[in-house]
C-alpha cells in the first residue's frame, strides 16, 4: 500500500493540470491510517484527514484479541498469516507511534473518530496529539460508531477544516 499510495501521489505532482501546492489526502479506516503513514513518508502533501484510522493502540495484541472474531479473521487472511495469533504478534509493526511516523509527519492532520468505535480505540486519535510536534485537530463525536448518521456533518468539517490549512 505505501508504493500504491507513493505511485497516486508522483502522478499527481508530474501532471500539469493538478495544483501541487494543495495536495490533501483523506482515508477512512485503514484508509486514514495509510493517509497519515503517506503524509508522513512523503513531501507535497499540504493536509492529511483521518476519518477512524487506526495509529497504535488498535494493533496492540491486547486490543486485538477482544475486537469481534469476524474482525479478526479478516485481519489475517489480509495479513497473510496462518493464524489469527501470528497476525497479533506481529500488527505492533504497523503502529505509527513505534513506527516513528507520526514524529515525521509536517503537515496538519484533522482526526475524527466516534466515542464507541468498537474497531479503533478513542486512545489512537489522541495519540497524535500527544506525540506529533504538529497541533492536532481532533473531532469525536459521542455516540455509537455510526459516520452514516453523521456523514454531511463529517464532511462539511472536513471540507472547511482542509479549506483553511491551503
Amino acid at each position: 500500500s505505501d508504493r500504491v499510495g507513493q505511485t497516486i501521489l508522483e502522478y499527481f505532482q508530474k501532471n500539469s493540470y493538478i495544483d501541487k501546492e494543495h495536495i490533501n489526502v483523506v482515508g477512512f479506516n485503514f484508509g486514514g491510517y495509510y493517509a497519515v503513514r503517506l503524509a508522513a513518508q512523503s513531501t507535497g502533501i499540504r493536509a492529511v484527514v483521518n476519518m477512524a484510522g487506526p495509529m497504535h493502540y488498535a494493533f496492540e495484541s491486547g486490543y486485538l484479541n477482544k475486537l469481534p472474531s469476524y474482525i479478526q479473521n479478516i485481519l489475517r487472511k489480509a495479513s497473510g498469516e496462518k493464524d489469527f495469533a501470528g497476525f497479533a504478534t506481529t500488527a505492533e509493526r504497523f503502529s505509527l507511534l513505534k513506527s516513528g511516523l507520526l514524529k515525521q509527519l509536517t503537515c496538519p492532520c484533522l482526526v475524527i473518530n466516534v466515542r464507541d468505535n468498537f474497531f479503533v480505540p478513542l486512545a489512537d486519535s489522541y495519540v497524535f496529539a500527544e506525540e506529533s510536534k504538529l497541533p492536532a485537530v481532533i473531532k469525536v463525536y459521542d455516540d455509537e460508531y455510526s459516520f452514516p448518521k453523521h456523514i454531511s456533518e463529517v464532511y462539511v468539517l472536513m471540507l472547511e477544516w482542509l479549506k483553511q490549512n491551503q
